[in-house]
Order: C-alpha cells, then structure tokens, then sequence
C-alpha cells in the first residue's frame, strides 16, 4: 500500500518534506510527521524504493498542473496554496532556483526527486 492514499494528503506531505529541508517551521499532524519519516529512510529495499519513486511521480504529476513535465514557480506557488502554505513569488523562485539544474527557472522530475531525497529514475543513454 502506498504512504497515503488521496493526493492532498500527500502534497501535505511532500511540502512539509520540502519545508524541512528548507529549515521553515511547519505544524504537521502525527500521521504526516510518520509518512515525512518514511520518506527518509537509509534502508529500503528495492519494493519501498520503487514505492517512493511512484509516490514521487504522483506529487509531481500534481504539482505539476500545466502537464509539462516541469514545475514552476508559479506551479509550486499554487501547489504550496493547496496545502494552505502560503509563499511569495520570490520565494517559490528561489526554492526553485535551489534545484534547477537547467537554469531555465523550473525543475524536472530527477531535480524534484532529489530535493525528496528520493533516487531519481535511472538516466537513458
């Protein structure tokens, strides 16, 4: 089964992951704090790794609202609304900047990964 079931319970998660690794104070119910905990996890086997991988697709694919393939600012700005966490323009830009590999002002599904902590879908050659 996976870390939550509806997709706002696990944008809720995905942000209070996201907020913690930015240092900003979030209140978190307990069920959040366990499924955020979960998501940290040194020792998974491949099943749990697949898991996280496919959870991580599932927040993309909501952050990501123009179907792009990429997240923006703006997207993240609204996707972080949706979880009643209110940010400015600039600081969605920078939050975005952090993990932009590309320089192009968004990020891609790898960056999205790793700003997780998930391992990234390995590289097609």
């Amino acid at each position: 089964m996976g870390l939550m079931q509806g997709g706002p319970e696990l944008l809720r998660v995905i942000v209070g992951h996201v907020a913690k690794q930015l240092g900003w104070r979030t209140v978190r119910t307990k069920q959040e704090v366990q499924a955020e905990a979960s998501l940290g996890e040194d020792s998974l086997g491949d099943d749990d790794a697949a898991e996280r991988l496919e959870e991580a697709r599932k927040a993309f694919e909501l952050y990501d609202a123009d179907g792009g393939g990429t997240i923006d600012a703006t997207e993240l700005m609204e996707a972080l609304a949706a979880a009643d966490m209110e940010v400015t323009a600039e600081e969605a830009k920078e939050m975005i900047e952090q993990y932009d590999k590309t320089g192009k002002g968004e990020i891609l599904f790898d960056d999205f990964c790793r700003m997780l902590g998930v391992e990234p879908p390995p590289q097609a050659e």
